[in-house]
């Protein structure tokens, strides 16, 4: 079911903070060469004080998109024939947000169609590039008992690398050092 040209992983979040690790992501991986886009519900007001600014070169490779809901992320996946730059890596901040997860409104069916949405764009993103190679990343606050079994389903569907990302794990980074080879 995943294309083999794509690497997904999931990071379901227990704790709060999980924002850097999101950002030294996208920040080692631009400073590797890739083009890496970063999207979260709201932009960051400034940069984690833990995380030096890159230069403007890494910059340049760096892509931030503020898309505020499920339809404004499926529209901007859908448009990729009017994508000027395709990453390499998509990081995506808050997929508890996009799939209403924790809302009264959740549905299974669509959570599940905006994950295949994500790996459908990423996988033509790793056509474009000559090493035909593309990562995802997504990063979802874990939800109450009641809706765990739900996420349960779509990793079990979308994701073959999952990690979790708690104040005591601080070892994570090096998980995405190892899943995301070049």
């Amino acid at each position: 079911m995943i294309p083999d040209n794509i690497t997904p992983i999931l990071m379901k979040c227990e704790d709060l903070g999980f924002e850097n690790i999101l950002f030294q992501c996208c920040i080692h991986y631009a400073e590797q060469g890739l083009n890496v886009w970063f999207i979260s519900p709201q932009p960051f007001k400034e940069l984690p004080l833990d995380i030096k600014p890159p230069d403007e070169e890494v910059l340049k490779l760096i892509t931030f998109l503020y898309l505020k809901d499920q339809q404004d992320l499926l529209t901007h996946l859908n448009g990729i024939h009017l994508w000027h730059k395709f990453p390499q890596l998509i990081i995506l901040n808050g997929f508890e947000h996009y799939s209403m997860m924790l809302s009264s409104d959740y549905n299974l069916s669509n959570a599940a169609f905006t994950l295949a949405s994500l790996l459908d764009a990423t996988s033509t993103c790793a056509l474009k590039h000559s090493s035909m190679k593309a990562y995802l990343l997504v990063a979802c606050v874990v939800p109450p008992p009641d809706r765990y079994a739900h996420l349960d389903t779509l990793t079990s569907l979308y994701f073959p690398h999952v990690c979790t990302y708690n104040n005591n794990n601080c070892d994570i980074f090096n998980v995405f050092k190892n899943v995301f080879k070049r």
